[in-house]
């Protein structure tokens, strides 16, 4: 009986272990949002833009390697699985499946507003912002399992609409159209942690570069990547 206990045990710490994830999230020199990342088993990592469109996979490139920035991929071994031509037209194509990880879309049948978008990552379920929500949230990733994505509206300062506002308690602030013009939409906090720019008043070559905070932040199980050029 301990040997089953102990075998169950070590299948579901299996399964912990490698369930599906969003790990990464990489913003912009100016503030906008590149990409989503989630993680899955065999180290395979996907980008997904904050519409739900895949943008590249693989696996991570491990410090001290040449060409190494963080977030930046190297080829995955595992073999890609396509939809056949055969199925709705919305997902006929895409990406199925990368090594044991399955990719699932909306399709026609489903909602034609979100028809074409990513609706799973292996066992990770997505959701997005309805098209009768404010104009600069619909169409966005909503939810990534239990995390809650929100962004800044309409509503807000003009440099800010658009831009990510938080993963679930991390909040993320940019600096406004009040600001220096050289940094205005540029990030300038996530949580506690602050950043800060070379302004106009500052060397020409420096402007718009980053002057002080980290490129790479791990807060509350997310890895932030700040792109500095």
């Amino acid at each position: 009986m301990k040997k089953i206990h102990s075998s169950l045990f070590l299948i579901f710490l299996i399964q912990f272990c490698t369930a599906q994830k969003l790990s990464e999230i990489t913003i912009s020199n100016n503030g906008a949002l590149s990409s989503y990342s989630f993680s899955a088993d065999q180290g395979l990592i996907i980008h997904l833009t904050a519409d739900g469109n895949i943008q590249e996979w693989g696996t991570a490139l491990e410090p001290g390697r040449m060409g190494y920035s963080p977030g930046k991929l190297q080829a995955f071994m595992g073999k890609p699985e396509y939809y056949p031509a055969t199925t709705d037209v919305s997902i006929k194509g895409k990406i199925k499946s990368l090594g044991t990880c399955e990719i699932m879309y909306f399709n026609s049948f489903e909602n034609e507003w979100l028809k074409g978008k990513v609706k799973s990552i292996g066992n990770l379920a997505l959701e997005y912002y309805m098209q009768f929500e404010n104009e600069a949230l619909k169409g966005k990733l909503k939810r990534a399992g239990i995390l809650n994505l929100q962004y800044y509206s309409n509503f807000d300062n003009q440099s800010l609409i658009g831009k990510l506002k938080s993963v679930d308690n991390t909040v993320l602030s940019y600096y406004t159209s009040f600001d220096d013009k050289v940094i205005q939409g540029k990030l300038k906090s996530i949580g506690n942690l602050n950043y800060t720019w070379y302004n106009s008043f500052e060397r020409k070559e420096y402007q718009g570069l980053l002057k002080s905070g980290l490129n790479n932040q791990f807060i509350n199980g997310i890895n932030f990547i700040l792109k500095n050029y």
